[in-house]
């Protein structure tokens, strides 16, 4: 029985670390981003994770007039 492969988590892209490697915008600390588990983007309406698109809205709110 094969398994369906699981979708990775998109992040939205926050801070290019050193090495050249993306940080998640979501990340409390600057680090790579693992791409066998999951991708980076910089469109907000790409990204399926919770957090960063909490941080999105937030960022929306607060630009916002």
């Amino acid at each position: 029985m094969k398994t369906k492969p699981k979708e990775k988590m998109v992040h939205r892209a926050g801070f290019v670390t050193v090495k050249g490697g993306m940080s998640a915008l979501c990340f409390p600390k600057p680090r790579a981003i693992d791409l066998a588990r999951a991708s980076w983007t910089k469109k907000d309406n790409e990204v399926t994770c919770d957090k960063c698109l909490d941080i999105i809205e937030i960022n929306k709110a607060s630009v916002s007039p």
